[in-house]
């Protein structure tokens, strides 16, 4: 994308070309992203070489791509949703404990204790939508 940046910069009489091409390379590569999820779940699962979890994968997708992309989907707003409510949570205890100890700014110390219970919970939210990619795969 770097190389159709510059190319855009160099000429305009080719940008709408170059805009449609680099959407078209964004999509390729969320595609692939996408697809590596479910690939490194199986070489994390069965311990094989990449290649070999890419054919299963392609496999799986084959058969059941339409279950995983609705699969992420619901489980994606969920796991949000989860972080969120767990950002609420540490923000109102931190302001609480601001109130109580009399130290801070109680809304300063929610908001902060807001982004850092955010950041906590979405850690341990992502290890349960690996799960997510680890289930799929087994219900095959």
């Amino acid at each position: 994308p770097r190389e159709l940046e510059m190319a855009k910069d160099q000429s305009r009489d080719n940008a709408i070309v170059l805009c449609i091409l680099d959407c078209i390379m964004g999509c390729i590569q969320r595609m692939l992203e996408y697809f590596n999820v479910y690939a490194f779940a199986y070489v994390a699962i069965y311990g094989s070489d990449f290649i070999t979890a890419a054919k299963e994968t392609l496999q799986l997708f084959k058969t059941s791509l339409f279950d995983a992309i609705i699969n992420d989907d619901l489980t994606g707003f969920v796991l949000f949703v989860g972080a969120f409510m767990g950002g609420i949570v540490a923000g109102v205890l931190g302001g609480l404990l601001a109130v109580v100890f009399g130290d801070v700014n109680p809304i300063f110390a929610g908001i902060i204790c807001f982004f850092i219970g955010t950041f906590y919970v979405s850690l341990v939210m992502n290890v349960i939508r690996s799960n997510v990619a680890n289930f799929l795969r087994s219900l095959r």
